[in-house]
């Protein structure tokens, strides 16, 4: 069955829905027809991709804390959700070292809060949990991790997203007792157009053009594997659908780009600077060194049983993020430009 044809009036609820992927998600999901709800704080930038795509316009959002149970509930009973992509969390590697406790409270009692929720609705049929790359115990491989490598997340982020990613198991294995399908999808390091949020290396970049400043680069040497937002977002919509129906994808799923796209920060710069013709100037300062070095995902599970796959490579991805900023600061409709773009990578995929 195409998109389409099974998105149509489909009732999916989205938390964090004024996030950058959830900002992504729902137009994406919008436009295949699907019968959207939103739960999620108020956007934290003006210039959030929330309020440039004017997505309160296309659904209903309810503003609150993922952390009101009381709430949460009421919106589940209500709106009776078919499927549920959970993505509202405290982000940020950085802000959970400045603040762990209401990082650990929002990323592990929300998802404990969303569940039990879940759980008294008879409506749910697929529970898409979005953790990290970050959840993987990281011991610096070479290789990518598989889904069954140890969690273990060695910062208050990383650590908090195990931890959620390990009682979404439990509740799977222990308490759902068959009464609706829930996976834990794990990617990272995603780029794309109408992300601003802190201490990332794009939104620094392009702050940089506005303030014309220079860029400092957080760990210069840092070499990850980049990924555009809709590579993953792709998977978390294929396996949602299949779950609709079917328990056999009730499992934990990577979604990482191939290895070939690795690339360090600093390679990312010196493709910023050749896109912007900018001679900016690249300083190395940074006074926060306590990211991994190194961590991949092994994603042949989802390339074999679910016949996801990377259509975008580094150049691509980075040519359309830039380019969805540079039309951004020209005044472009963009809307417009989102939907082209999700257009274009939908029509990519439909190509197997």
């Amino acid at each position: 069955m195409g998109l389409k044809d099974f998105w149509k009036s489909k009732k999916v609820l989205i938390t964090g829905n004024t996030g950058f992927k959830g900002s992504w998600l729902s137009i994406w999901l919008d436009h295949l027809g699907a019968d959207i709800r939103g739960y999620s704080l108020e956007p934290d930038n003006e210039n959030s991709l929330f309020n440039i795509l004017e997505i309160d316009n296309l659904f209903s959002t309810t503003t609150a804390d993922i952390r009101d149970i009381e709430q949460l509930s009421n919106e589940i009973n209500v709106f009776k959700p078919e499927i549920v992509f959970h993505l509202a969390a405290q982000p940020l590697v950085k802000e959970a070292y400045l603040n762990p406790r209401e990082t650990y409270e929002i990323n592990i009692m929300g998802t404990i809060n969303l569940l039990e929720s879940a759980l008294k609705s008879s409506s749910v049929k697929s529970f898409i949990n979005v953790t990290s790359d970050k959840v993987y115990e990281n011991k610096s491989w070479d290789w990518g991790y598989r889904e069954v490598e140890r969690l273990n997340g060695n910062d208050p982020y990383s650590n908090s997203k195990s931890c959620a990613d390990l009682i979404a198991s439990c509740y799977k294995n222990s308490l759902l007792e068959e009464k609706f399908n829930l996976s834990n999808v794990r990617s990272g390091n995603v780029i794309g157009g109408g992300d601003w949020a802190k201490d990332r290396l794009i939104p620094d970049m392009i702050r940089s053009i506005i303030s014309s400043e220079d860029l400092i680069l957080r760990n210069p040497k840092s070499t990850r594997p980049w990924q555009h937002v809709l590579e993953p977002l792709y998977g978390y919509i294929m396996l949602a659908q299949k779950m609709y129906s079917s328990n056999e994808y009730n499992s934990d799923w990577n979604f990482g780009p191939d290895h070939s796209e690795d690339a360090s920060v600093e390679d990312i710069a010196i493709e910023y600077k050749k896109f912007w013709s900018k001679n900016v100037k690249i300083s190395s300062e940074s006074n926060f060194h306590k990211e991994s070095k190194y961590l991949r995902l092994d994603s042949s599970k989802a390339n074999s049983r679910l016949r996801w796959n990377s259509k975008w490579d580094l150049k691509n991805s980075l040519s359309k993020t830039f380019s969805w900023y540079q039309e951004f600061l020209n005044g472009s409709d963009m809307k417009k430009v989102t939907m082209n773009q999700i257009e274009e990578y939908q029509k990519l995929q439909a190509v197997k």
